[in-house]
């Protein structure tokens, strides 16, 4: 991720495949780029996004950010509520691009306790 980022310099923000479950059931979040693609224009993603047709951005925490836009002024999270992580991806992809990974390099998963 950050190899792809320092290559390019125009990427605010690297995603990759997300593997997601527990116990007996896994799958795969955050596919649906052609596998040719790893960076595209900020705004397509955030299009798509918006429009239902590409989930590509995943968990806050699955992402990498370029750290200016982290450290701009104000807080990353304009507000507590749930989705103010979505609404600054949005806001930094109207003015960078996306890069992607076609890695499974983060996952999200519970373990059942016995």
């Amino acid at each position: 991720m950050v190899t792809l980022a320092e290559i390019h310099p125009t990427i605010g923000m690297v995603g990759s495949y997300q593997l997601s479950g527990g116990a007996e059931k896994w799958y795969l979040r955050t596919y649906g780029l052609p596998y040719h693609s790893t960076v595209i224009p900020g705004r397509e993603i955030g299009r798509k996004q918006l429009l239902g047709q590409l989930d590509v951005l995943g968990n806050p925490t699955s992402n990498l950010y370029r750290s200016d836009l982290v450290r701009r002024p104000g807080s990353f999270y304009p507000n507590s509520s749930a989705g103010s992580g979505c609404e600054r991806l949005l806001r930094n992809l109207r003015e960078t691009d996306f890069g992607f990974v076609h890695q499974v390099l983060s996952y999200s998963g519970c373990t059942k306790s016995e």
